[in-house]
């Protein structure tokens, strides 16, 4: 499939695991397996098509509340793809990055992180950025903390002081399973982000449904409040 117009950057938040296994009558953890495997698909398909960008939201700082053992299991989800793929991802020239709290992670998650982002960091074929412990205003707040005393700050002093520094706003953010609202992901930078619901859960969230959810961002006109 063709596009005119593609997004620099596309932000996912990869919602619904849970709710598709149960309807399937799998286990959470089975759901949580078959969205990892959706998600390499779409990075492929992002990279395939000439997209620069894709952040996957696989963590948010409310997801502390599920119980110890799911959430053990999904740590050790994110730890076994960081393991497996690290070397893959750099032979294809793919930079990770890591936004999110750092001092709540497993200590040999953050590790596993940091030597992702020192492997992959001049890489520029494309970026994948993994939002893990993440939430849009625990960010905010924690960019707020670090500004020093000054007469003024512009958005511009700002925008260095959250995860994403150096990384552009997403054109694109898509939610799957139905629900429409964000939920706090990405509050600063998706001010102006085209916005795409859809009610496929994300394990059934395929190519062709991402293509869908390219070919009606295609259709948007973009004018950033002009």
């Amino acid at each position: 499939m063709k596009f005119s117009v593609l997004p620099k950057h596309v932000a996912l938040i990869m919602d619904g695991n849970r709710r598709w296994a149960k309807r399937e009558g799998f286990t959470a953890f089975r759901g949580h397996r078959e969205g990892l495997e959706r998600s390499r698909e779409i990075i492929e398909e992002a990279r395939r098509l000439g997209i620069k960008y894709v952040t996957l939201w696989g963590f948010s700082t409310e997801n502390w509340e599920r119980s110890k053992r799911e959430v053990s299991y999904l740590m050790e989800l994110f730890e076994k793809y960081l393991r497996d793929n690290i070397n893959e991802l750099h032979s294809k020239g793919i930079r990770v990055v890591h936004i999110g709290r750092k001092d709540r992670l497993p200590k040999k998650l953050l590790r596993l992180f940091t030597e992702a982002e020192k492997l992959t960091g001049k890489n520029q074929d494309f970026t994948l950025i993994l939002a893990i412990d993440y939430g849009g205003r625990d960010e905010i707040i924690r960019a707020i903390q670090k500004i020093k005393k000054k007469e003024s700050c512009t958005e511009e002093d700002f925008c260095v002081l959250l995860d994403t520094v150096n990384l552009p706003d997403p054109d694109l953010i898509i939610r799957t399973s139905g629900e429409i609202r964000l939920s706090g992901f990405l509050m600063w930078q998706g001010a102006y982000s085209e916005l795409y619901f859809t009610k496929k859960c994300f394990p059934e969230f395929t190519v062709n449904e991402f293509h869908k959810a390219l070919k009606e961002y295609e259709k948007r006109g973009r004018t950033y409040g002009q």
